[in-house]
């Protein structure tokens, strides 16, 4: 199962006590502010209740792990924020896959390109885990490159990943697993537009 439908699936139940016909599309994947946010408070003109955001906070949990470190409002939206452990737990849906690099590669933001440079910083990185997630752009990087599943969101996932690849040159950022998981789930992307 893909991790967005992991995700609707245990958070769209605390909508439906509000918005009986809440569903997928009232949840946004990949904002800018925060990793899912959703404006359907803000298009039904109703005010958020603390009490909503604090269940969600406590209760939304996938395999006994809590799936946000933040949950917040903003303007009628709600913002939230998935925990590190959650990432973790995702990334073991990566851990199989056989990576390899392509026998050829076209230099670049493609997948080839960019799973060959996570393969060496795996290589090269300084810690082996995955936790703690030190980096803001890890964070988001792994988000991205494991819950993408569309091939707007796969086109994403590569920018980001050169993006967090950058920043690992200069200031290592990047734990082996962290480019271990990132490489395995860009292979499984769709980059076809």
């Amino acid at each position: 199962m893909n991790i967005r439908n992991r995700i609707e699936g245990v958070l769209l139940p605390h909508f439906h006590r509000i918005f009986p016909d809440a569903d997928g599309k009232d949840l946004f994947f990949f904002g800018k502010k925060a990793d899912i946010f959703s404006p359907i408070f803000f298009k039904k003109g109703i005010d958020i209740r603390p009490g909503l955001v604090y269940n969600i906070f406590n209760e939304t949990k996938i395999d006994y792990i809590k799936l946000f470190s933040l949950v917040e409002t903003s303007n009628g939206y709600i913002n939230f924020r998935i925990s590190d452990e959650a990432l973790s737990l995702f990334a073991k849906d990566f851990e199989n896959i056989s990576l390899e690099p392509a026998d050829t590669i076209n230099v670049g933001q493609t997948p080839e390109c960019l799973t060959a440079r996570l393969l060496d910083a795996a290589n090269t990185a300084d810690r082996e885990l995955l936790l703690p997630i030190d980096s803001e752009l890890v964070h988001k990087a792994l988000w991205i490159c494991m819950a993408a599943d569309s091939p707007s969101s796969a086109r994403m996932a590569l920018r980001i990943a050169g993006d967090v690849l950058d920043e690992n040159r200069r200031n290592r950022v990047l734990s082996k697993s962290a480019a271990l998981t990132m490489a395995a789930a860009l292979s499984q992307k769709n980059f076809k537009s």
